[in-house]
């Protein structure tokens, strides 16, 4: 069973195996940040029915290189349940040294759940930019009540 809220998401602060410095480095900016990324994430959920039980978040977005996401979605997968949320008032910002928080918003007309419960609607995500912004890793973690831990990465389709 999905137990999500807008609540039990929280944008934290995480170490990276990647320096940005090392790896299509700074100075970065939001414009780095420009076109369409493929989401690949994954983690668990401790509060869940039979804890951890697995979660993935696939999904598309596209950056308008100036902190926001003009389009996108996202689908989520807990323990074989599934959602589909299309986003709206997304948002990113980079520092210059590449780190940064993307948040990505579904809006609540949009939401199509197996379950009919409230799925999750905001995603809060730390990222780090490398390779002069075609690449970010993603992660975020929640308090309670949901325990939630994700990590994984963006990828720009830009360059294909």
């Amino acid at each position: 069973m999905m137990r999500w809220s807008i609540a039990a998401i929280a944008v934290i602060s995480f170490a990276f195996p990647i320096s940005p410095a090392s790896a299509g480095g700074p100075p970065f900016k939001n414009s780095d940040f420009k076109g369409d990324y493929a989401l690949v994430l994954n983690g668990s959920d401790a509060s869940c029915a039979g804890a951890p039980c697995p979660i993935s978040i696939t999904g598309q977005i596209d950056a308008n290189g100036n902190g926001k996401i003009t389009s996108g979605s996202i689908s989520l997968n807990e323990s074989g349940i599934g959602c589909t949320l299309v986003l709206s008032s997304s948002t990113y910002s980079f520092s210059k040294d590449g780190t940064g928080t993307i948040t990505l918003t579904a809006g609540t007309d949009d939401i199509e759940c197996a379950t009919g419960e409230s799925p999750l609607t905001t995603l809060g995500l730390t990222a780090t930019l490398f390779d002069s912004g075609d690449q970010a890793v993603l992660a975020s973690a929640t308090t309670s009540p949901d325990k939630v831990v994700v990590a994984g990465t963006a990828a720009s389709q830009n360059k294909l």
